[in-house]
């Protein structure tokens, strides 16, 4: 695991009353792996682990000053974009792909709460102001049909589609498949726009609020560490995996398993 206490990243991602997912679970995975969470907070959700009561999205020159300062403290840090909140993304995509030029950024496009309710921007500012913006990408397979279908892949194939996704936007693309069948092995897939790299690993039958902001959250702190792409997915992956069977206190478990 990564031991440099020296290093940062910047989180954007909404606040969760139960403490499961979004920028409470950044925060818990910055702390586990020694790297310090600098959070920007975009949207304000009311929440428990199996209701979604409504979010209210944070004003866009709210957030780009809670932003700036994040930067201003740290020039190289890699930055995690998770929930935006169901608001007009025009104006904020614009300025964030002015801000965040050059840098690493890793976003993970949650579409909704584990809890139900949407927590994403139109689609189309999705794909103009967001995906371009990414280093990686790491949808869930329901996040990944949703994104294909709103771009020009829709007939294609999953992979396919996902690599038009890289070769027009994003650099690379890690499909996720923790949501997926209920197989005993989880294959999450790292895309590039020529070669592809498959993470094979168990699959827990115990269900845990924002696994998905973990993941995301671990990749962007061993991108940090100048880890290599691939080195900084693995250890994520590991570090989930760990998680999901240690009492580390990063997930937030609730009181159901995997039903297949």
């Amino acid at each position: 695991m990564l031991q440099n206490n020296n290093k940062s990243i910047i989180c954007l991602g909404g606040t969760d009353p139960s403490g499961g997912a979004g920028l409470a679970a950044d925060n818990r995975t910055c702390a586990a792996l020694h790297t310090l969470c600098r959070p920007v907070v975009t949207t304000i959700t009311a929440q428990t682990h199996g209701r979604f009561v409504g979010d209210w999205p944070v004003s866009d020159d709210i957030v780009l000053a809670q932003l700036d300062a994040a930067l201003s403290l740290d020039p190289y840090a890699p930055v995690k974009i998770g929930a935006l909140g169901s608001r007009d993304f025009a104006y904020l995509g614009q300025q964030l792909a002015l801000r965040l030029k050059g840098r690493v950024v890793v976003v993970d496009p949650v579409l909704g709460a584990s809890s139900g309710g949407r927590l994403a921007p139109p689609m189309h500012d999705v794909h103009r102001y967001l995906l371009p913006l990414a280093t990686l990408l790491t949808p869930n397979l329901e996040e990944l049909s949703v994104l294909i279908a709103s771009s020009d892949g829709a007939d294609d194939t999953e992979v396919e589609a996902a690599r038009k996704l890289i070769s027009g936007k994003t650099s690379a693309i890690l499909i996720k498949d923790g949501h997926g069948s209920c197989s005993s092995a989880v294959n999450d897939v790292l895309l590039f726009e020529q070669t592809q790299h498959t993470f094979s690993h168990p699959r827990s039958s115990r269900q845990a609020r924002g696994t998905g902001c973990v993941l995301a959250s671990a990749i962007c702190c061993g991108l940090a560490h100048e880890l290599s792409m691939i080195q900084a997915v693995q250890q994520a992956i590991d570090f989930v995996g760990i998680s999901f069977e240690s009492d580390n206190n990063v997930l937030v478990f609730t009181d159901q398993t995997e039903a297949c």
